[in-house]
């Protein structure tokens, strides 16, 4: 089991992984992120990296398996992103 505090920290680890076997992964949200006045965990379903045309890390959209999708990223143009699944679980 491994704790990862951001996005970024599991892009980083996952590309050092040659083979892995991911069971499952869970995303903690804050109250003020998920509307319910408690933190909340719940399994994520899908990890994205976003990017600009010269391949600068923007941020990461998260989509939880209920199908919430939180985003650490400023919102531009979806035209000009690029967007790269980093992790898809196998059950969504």
């Amino acid at each position: 089991m491994y704790l990862v505090a951001s996005g970024a920290e599991l892009d980083h680890m996952l590309e050092g992984i040659a083979i892995a076997k991911i069971e499952e992964v869970q995303v903690i949200t804050p109250s003020r992120l998920n509307g319910t006045g408690a933190w909340q965990m719940e399994q994520l379903a899908e990890l994205v990296r976003i990017s600009d045309t010269d391949e600068k890390v923007l941020g990461y959209d998260l989509r939880t398996a209920s199908g919430v999708v939180y985003s650490d990223r400023d919102h531009i143009s979806s035209s000009d992103v690029e967007r790269a699944r980093i992790y898809c679980s196998t059950t969504t």
